[in-house]
């Protein structure tokens, strides 16, 4: 993959700049719209991440992205909320990292890890976001520019929970646990747009041990997001329940909150995201 990104505020140019496409191929045309899209994404992700730098946490450490994700106390560190809330609000489709090593975890299994830093990457840190707290989770940011990286090995990362802050930090290669990088390709029919012919499951039916056409949509789902092995068709198993639980970690399940056991958030979550089926009563 050559450097599109390696400065983001040039981000598109040569595109919106160049040859009128007007002319070319209709395959040539499409490519270079799902490209312009990603690129636009791009962007939007982290100029996203940007308007956030100087935000406070409010007295006791509690914050605003740590309450969106749905884990706001004083000791609970927030900088994977904090990418969690950027994410979501550029559209940008990634695992959650509230709790970074299953942020992690779901990264690799994703095969999204890359060598070198691009602007847009996640960036896993060497060290624990709470410097009074060495052994709690990795600290994690948002590549935001990349242009002393050749040279010097130093990029700018904006990320959350540093002194109870949203700041831009430059970083050395040393700091680095891992970088990965988003799935920026626009996918038609998702990123949370509801379809109107897909099927409706009703949450009462779905649950350990339940039989039927309604689990048979949710195990497709799962099968398309995060896999699902050795289960049995059409019904909720133990495998199900494994990959239910390993869905409600992507999305940002924490602990014995991840059990396995729908919810109705879960559940209108995995429709949604997969256009598979919606969720009633």
């Amino acid at each position: 993959m050559h450097d599109e990104r390696r400065a983001h505020t040039n981000v598109g140019e040569s595109e919106r700049g160049g040859a009128d496409s007007s002319g070319a191929e209709p395959d040539v045309r499409r490519k270079l719209s799902r490209r312009q899209r990603r690129l636009e994404l791009v962007t939007n992700f982290i100029l996203t991440a940007e308007k956030y730098v100087g935000h406070k946490s409010r007295p006791g450490g509690e914050s605003e992205f740590g309450r969106r994700s749905g884990y706001s106390a004083h000791n609970i560190p927030w900088s994977g909320a904090f990418v969690d809330c950027v994410a979501n609000d550029a559209g940008v489709s990634l695992p959650a990292c509230v709790y970074s090593p299953s942020g992690l975890g779901e990264l690799l299994r994703g095969r999204r890890m890359a060598k070198s830093p691009l602007p847009g990457d996640i960036v896993f840190y060497t060290f624990a976001t709470r410097a009074a707290d060495s052994f709690s989770m990795p600290h994690v940011g948002i590549v935001v520019n990349t242009i002393d990286w050749k040279d010097r090995k130093v990029f700018t990362a904006v990320e959350g929970d540093v002194d109870g802050m949203v700041c831009r930090f430059n970083r050395e290669n040393h700091d680095v646990l891992a970088f990965f990088r988003p799935d920026f390709n626009v996918r038609p029919g998702r990123n949370g747009t509801q379809q109107t012919d897909i099927v409706s499951i009703s949450a009462s039916k779905i649950k350990i041990g339940a039989r039927g056409r309604d689990v048979l949509n949710v195990q497709t789902a799962l099968r398309e997001t995060v896999g699902l092995n050795d289960a049995s068709p059409a019904i909720f198993d133990q495998s199900t329940s494994a990959a239910f639980s390993r869905w409600q970690r992507r999305i940002g399940f924490v602990g014995k909150d991840a059990n396995g056991i729908p919810d109705r958030r879960s559940l209108e979550k995995l429709g949604i995201d997969t256009g598979i089926f919606s969720v009633n009563d």
